[in-house]
């Protein structure tokens, strides 16, 4: 235990509940503000708490660290500040290959800080930064699922000298929800050593470093917000050409407001907002009979988004999927006209309100949407909870919506096991269906980093549920998911640990009970070397009902009857710490009445911190009535980074089943955080029966983002 005066101790052993073993440490206020730098003086930090006990989480749990690591933490009236000294006895070693904003830099070395100002265990902020002060923020939606599309308005700035790599860091108290009555935060830090694959941690549990297994840290008070009043103006300028056809451009201006009601309660509203600078989704060819699911990247709709989340329920069954909003059924932008949200938290209450006035996408009508999420903390990391949701983004029909949800969390206290467990049930309310509207549902974990991981979950979907605002692709079906996973940790020079499991998952009629469909995945090897590199090895079974034709490609059809075929798959996958990369995944066998053979092959290629690739390709080779039909994805992308600021970012893709290629290119400055200037250049072509590419559309977009605080 780390204690930094014994009257600390005293104070922060009487704000928390739960065991003497648990790390506390008291944070002072600072008088003289340091200079964000980058560069880490003990002189300049000498009146901030210090500490260097951190300990390995892998590849060996507890045991010392290779390296020395010394942290320091402080605030004042506007920020909270960590600087940190990673030591490092070969720093020409360190690996730093990313120098872009917001981009990927989990395979280069870094420093991560965990926030969780609510105590509560149950959700926080994950910030990270390289050694090129490269900054990458994610958001707890659950203790241990973190969303990176998430965005917040912070700084920091990192060195490397002959000693090792230096990182400063300033989080404005503005950009996170806390309560002022509260002076004691959950709180860790994280270092990785890139090259030795090695992660270093304050505290952990059973490998993770979340909010669930954080220490503490206590004497925050006076952490003001100014006014708690954000002004986001942005104004964009499109223009648009169609082949053949006419052109047509815009400009645009548009307005975010963000006004915190109380430290920890949010309210946002947005007029005219434009989505045109969001990165595009993966094109991806679907051989499945259900609808596939997209992440959301749009920063309005990540801003709390953790406070909607509904049970454990990933996709199928989710009832509010914001992705349905703004966005028509075949993803093209539908102009939202205002869009207020008020979340955060109350108390031990977290609450979410969302209301968007958006244009109906088949009429010149507009359509009203809205979204109401409560949840009340209980016990010491559970959590029950309601949702509504009112209207229809892809229709003339009312559609409504309720639910239920319980979220049991243990950590560590059964058997040293965690215990994750869920119930909830929902019901629809759609004009011109009546009955047989409800989905409801259980699900229990026990996850293990070392040992037996078991998962369970039960639920079923009406025939007649339809969440016009949420995702489910797959209703009438009663639906089984399980898995149970053995990891055994070796730790010698080359291979780090081995696994084997079965996953299993089945769809049965919700009213007959018939089987719909049934896949039991069998991995008897999986192993990981300390390089990084990936093998596994697996059988799949599959079962599937058809009750109708079901039309894999344009042309090609599988008749209605039950199926069962076999496959075998490998992966091969190399450690993302090299500059060189490479993925591989090939699968073989039958695919209802014919075979299918998969390849999917990446290259990623970083050859230093300005320039990365990678070529990406998938072939799928289906046989029916000994015909043979490709599809192919083939996807690329460059991204140049001038510097921390200047990125120029291309991507390129292309699939035969659209004979469509698309080509994105955008160039962004980012000279703070919060303020933005990004050029688009999106180009769409498609294949003729020459061979040739005829050009479909062309635009250009300029965006302009200017971030006021009060």
């Amino acid at each position: 235990m780390l204690l930094t005066t014994h009257a600390a101790a005293l104070l922060l052993a009487a704000s928390v509940s739960s065991a003497t073993t648990e790390k506390l440490l008291l944070v002072p206020r600072l008088q003289n503000v340091p200079t964000i730098d980058g560069i880490v003086t003990p002189e300049e930090w000498r009146s901030a708490a210090t500490f260097s006990d951190l300990h390995q989480v892998e590849p060996a749990e507890f045991a010392e660290p290779t390296e020395k690591t010394t942290f320091y933490v402080a605030y004042d009236d506007d920020y909270f500040y960590v600087a940190v000294h990673a030591f490092d006895s070969d720093p020409s070693g360190i690996t730093a290959r990313q120098l872009i904003q917001g981009e990927n830099i989990f395979s280069d070395d870094r420093i991560e800080i965990i926030l969780d100002p609510f105590a509560s265990r149950r959700d926080g902020y994950r910030f990270a930064v390289n050694p090129n002060g490269v900054r990458v923020d994610a958001l707890f939606e659950t203790a241990n699922d973190s969303n990176f599309d998430w965005d917040a308005v912070w700084d920091a700035r990192s060195s490397i000298d002959e000693r090792g790599w230096h990182s400063e860091i300033a989080i404005p108290f503005r950009s996170l929800n806390f309560d002022k009555e509260n002076a004691t935060w959950g709180f860790s830090v994280v270092r990785d050593i890139a090259r030795k694959r090695e992660r270093l941690a304050w505290t952990s549990f059973d490998r993770d470093t979340d909010p669930s297994s954080a220490g503490r840290i206590g004497g925050i008070r006076g952490a003001r917000q100014g006014r708690g009043l954000d002004l986001v103006p942005s104004l964009v300028l499109n223009q648009r050409w169609a082949f053949p056809g006419d052109n047509s451009g815009t400009t645009e201006p548009a307005l975010d407001i963000f006004y915190k009601v109380t430290p920890s309660l949010n309210a946002i509203a947005t007029f005219n907002t434009d989505f045109s600078a969001v990165d595009v989704d993966d094109r991806q060819v679907n051989l499945t009979r259900f609808s596939l699911f997209f992440p959301e990247k749009r920063d309005f709709f990540l801003q709390d988004s953790d406070v909607f989340r509904f049970a454990n329920i990933e996709e199928n069954g989710v009832p509010f999927f914001s992705r349905r909003i703004g966005l028509s059924n075949d993803a093209r932008p539908i102009d939202i006209n205002v869009g207020l949200k008020l979340a955060g938290r109350v108390g031990d209450w977290s609450i979410g309100l969302l209301a968007v006035d958006q244009d109906a996408p088949n009429s010149s009508d507009s359509e009203q949407l809205f979204v109401g999420r409560a949840s009340l903390n209980i016990l010491e990391e559970s959590s029950a909870g309601v949702i509504v949701t009112a209207g229809n983004p892809g229709g003339d029909i009312d559609n409504t919506l309720v639910g239920f949800d319980f979220n049991y969390v243990n950590s560590g206290s059964f058997l040293d096991r965690s215990i994750n467990a869920s119930a909830w049930v929902q019901q629809t309310a759609t004009d011109g269906l009546d009955g047989d509207n409800r989905a409801y549902g259980v699900s229990v974990g026990l996850p293990n980093s070392d040992g037996f991981s078991v998962f369970a979950s039960h639920s079923v979907l009406e025939q007649n549920f339809e969440p016009a605002l949420g995702f489910a692709n797959r209703s009438g079906a009663r639906v089984f998911d399980g898995e149970l996973t053995h990891r055994r940790w070796v730790n010698g020079q080359r291979l780090r640990w081995m696994e084997s499991g079965v996953f299993f998952n089945e769809y049965s009629s919700d009213i007959t009970g018939e089987l719909q469909s049934r896949e039991l995945f069998l991995s008897p090897l999986r192993l990981e070397f300390d390089s990084g590199d990936q093998i596994q090895v697996g059988i799949s079974r599959t079962e599937e009902l058809l009750d109708e034709t079901f039309e894999v490609l344009p042309g090609v059809e599988v008749l209605p009857g039950r199926y069962r075929y076999d496959r075998v798959n490998l992966n091969l996958e190399g450690g993302y710490e090299r500059s060189f990369s490479p993925e591989l995944r090939i699968s073989h066998g039958d695919f209802f009445s014919g075979q299918r053979s998969e390849v999917n092959a990446r290259i990623n290629w970083l050859p230093n911190r300005n320039l990365r690739m990678d070529l990406g390709y998938e072939l799928n080779r289906l046989q029916f009535n000994d015909t043979n039909y490709y599809t192919r994805v083939i996807t690329g992308r460059v991204n140049v980074a001038f510097n921390s600021r200047w990125a120029w970012t291309n991507s390129l893709q292309y699939d035969n089943f659209s004979e469509e290629m698309s080509i994105n290119s955008r160039l962004r400055w980012i000279p703070q955080a919060g303020r933005e200037l990004t050029f688009v250049a999106n180009r769409s072509f498609v294949r003729e029966l020459s061979g040739r590419f005829r050009s479909l559309t062309q635009e250009l977009v300029l965006k302009a983002v200017y971030l006021i605080r009060f």
